[in-house]
């Protein structure tokens, strides 16, 4: 009989415990966030939209160092004032500021 294999979320949950020790709003949304109500899509990537700050920014890049993990912050700055997404798979942000 095969046994059900679970998705490893650790690094999922790292980054939101990250985020919430930043004190930077963010929501979870995508076919991840949907599958709370229900809503049943394959996904191999879970997409957080999120509110940074100039401070936040180094922070994040600083708790995330490379090269295990690919956190520019020179992509994120450039691309805050668009609001666009940077990947960072297996994790996609998307970015806005308050500065």
């Amino acid at each position: 009989m095969a046994t059900e294999r679970r998705p490893d979320l650790s690094l999922y949950v790292d980054i939101l415990r990250v985020l919430e020790a930043l004190d930077a709003p963010h929501a979870i949304v995508g076919a991840f966030a949907a599958t709370v109500y229900g809503i049943t899509r394959t996904t191999v990537d879970i997409d957080v939209v999120v509110d940074l700050s100039e401070q936040q920014v180094q922070a994040l890049v600083t708790h995330y160092p490379p090269p295990r993990y690919y956190a520019d912050p020179e992509q994120i700055y450039f691309e805050i004032p668009s609001a666009r997404s940077f990947d960072n798979p297996p994790v996609q942000c998307y970015t806005s500021c308050h500065l």
